[in-house]
């Protein structure tokens, strides 16, 4: 199942490339895996924070 993600700004490509020389020995592919995997857990840990404060 392969897929393509195309992205165009330099600030974000140099960031990618960087990441990638540091975390994973240039593979741009699993930088952004990384990040997202990353981003997925801060989001999930965020929710089982959650407090409801509406009445019950």
């Amino acid at each position: 199942m392969a897929q393509v993600v195309t992205i165009n700004r330099p600030d974000v490509v140099a960031l990618i490339e960087e990441t990638a020389t540091t975390l994973t020995d240039g593979n741009k592919t699993e930088a952004v895996a990384l990040a997202v995997r990353q981003l997925l857990d801060g989001h999930a840990r965020a929710g089982s924070l959650y407090i409801s404060t509406l009445p019950t």
